[in-house]
């Protein structure tokens, strides 16, 4: 193990907080939940055009907000405006998240990108100057692994699954699964979709020392398959609600 990981392997890692209803994914009350459950949290960062870093999932914010526009379009006034699944919460900064978690519970990160990812890396280190608190980063994006090797100090993982099996044909998804990737990335972690697990990634990583991370699981079959090939589980909390 490349960097200390042993506050995230073996637990529940609550995918976007503890959701509910009442409390919508990547929300304040979602994070304010797990922390109370004692909850390591995987949350979603983007940049808006002013250099905030937003925590929000999607690309877009129809889903969430009922009102379609690209999250990175957005000033912080105007995203401010914006309510999620019909509730009076709002889009939080990464620095509400900060203030709320308070180093109560470790974060995992996943740093969202769609085209170029040097300015959100660089905010999301700035604004997590200072803090004290566990954080791993995490991202899809080999380049965003890469360039955040170089820049600082915490565990870094690459997120991955099966190409393949999810409609990438050709050399394309050929390359995404090699190990080949991997390798030159060479991350502190991986994080594999649950039930492509074990992959030539996953087993190359295990005998390499890199923790394998398991997302992400909303059901027992996926619970039982992840403590049978994985370190640590990013789930849905509403799983264990239900």
């Amino acid at each position: 193990m490349k960097k200390d990981l042993r506050w995230l392997i073996n637990k529940t890692i609550a995918h976007r907080g503890a959701s509910s209803k009442e409390r919508p994914e990547n929300s304040l009350p979602a994070f304010e939940e797990a922390v109370k459950r004692d909850l390591p949290i995987e949350l979603d960062v983007h940049r808006l055009k002013d250099g905030t870093v937003v925590v929000f999932h999607d690309f877009d914010t129809a889903r969430m907000c009922g009102r379609g526009g690209l999250v990175g379009n957005y000033s912080l006034e105007r995203l401010k405006k914006l309510r999620l699944k019909g509730t009076e919460h709002q889009i939080p900064t990464l620095k509400e998240v900060l203030e709320l978690v308070d180093g109560k519970v470790g974060l995992l990160i996943e740093v969202k990108v769609m085209f170029s990812y040097k300015k959100l890396c660089d905010d999301l280190l700035k604004t997590l100057d200072g803090y004290s608190g566990k954080v791993a980063i995490q991202s899809f994006s080999r380049g965003v692994i890469k360039y955040l090797s170089k820049k600082c100090d915490y565990p870094l993982g690459l997120i991955s699954l099966n190409y393949r099996r999810a409609g990438f044909i050709g050399f394309y998804g050929l390359y995404l699964n090699s190990v080949s990737r991997i390798k030159k990335v060479n991350p502190d972690f991986i994080t594999y979709y649950v039930m492509d697990i074990p992959s030539k990634m996953t087993k190359y990583g295990k005998e390499a020392g890199m923790p394998i991370f398991a997302w992400t699981i909303r059901n027992q079959k996926h619970l039982e398959h992840a403590r049978a090939n994985a370190d640590a589980f990013i789930t849905d909390t509403r799983f264990f609600d239900d």
